[in-house]
């Protein structure tokens, strides 16, 4: 890649990406094959995750759900982690660090912020999420010939729904996506 030095290694034991030169504005540096995205486009139209999102628009679709984007993404995740060897995305997968949103602080971390705006705002958002789990866990459960039982858990739910949260790209592109590449430039 030119003008740049992947994979760099910095203070810490971090891995990222380092610019050898300077690189201008909106001058590509970084090109993605498709096939290296997962987007909502492809579990839409994925032959197996294709039928569970249309069959459950409650979930998956904008009439219903603000981020029916993420949670069609987690989905995808939480499928490719089930098939666990087999998946295409499991190297991907197993490089998520563990993420934990600040509504899942415990009461007296949130309250350290001396901010009751964003202590109100953890309580009414971790509300919201844990109406998404009950969400999900009931869709998956529909569909036990595709989904383990020990993939349909509370903790992995809210570890690839923050993975999508805090690493989704969607602004001037088709669909919300998903780009490991962009991960590993960054982390």
């Amino acid at each position: 890649m030119p003008k740049v030095e992947y994979p760099a290694y910095f203070e810490g034991g971090l891995v990222g990406m380092r610019a050898t030169e300077k690189i201008e504005h909106r001058e590509a540096f970084l090109s993605v094959p498709y096939k290296m995205l997962m987007t909502v486009d492809a579990a839409r139209n994925h032959p197996v995750l294709g039928g569970i999102i249309n069959y459950n628009p409650h979930i998956f679709s904008p009439e219903e759900k603000g981020d029916w984007e993420q949670l069609t993404l987690t989905l995808y995740l939480l499928h490719e982690y089930n098939l666990g060897e087999d998946s295409f995305w499991k190297p991907y997968i197993d490089l998520m660090p563990d993420v934990k949103f600040f509504c899942h602080w415990t009461e007296k971390e949130i309250l350290e912020t001396q901010d009751m705006h964003i202590a109100t705002y953890a309580r009414e958002y971790r509300e919201e999420i844990e109406a998404d789990w009950l969400d999900m866990k009931t869709c998956m459960r529909k569909y036990p010939d595709i989904f383990k039982s020990s993939t349909i858990d509370e903790k992995l739910f809210y570890k690839f729904y923050a993975q999508v949260c805090t690493r989704c790209f969607g602004w001037g592109l088709p669909s919300t996506t998903m780009i490991p590449m962009a991960d590993n430039c960054n982390h």
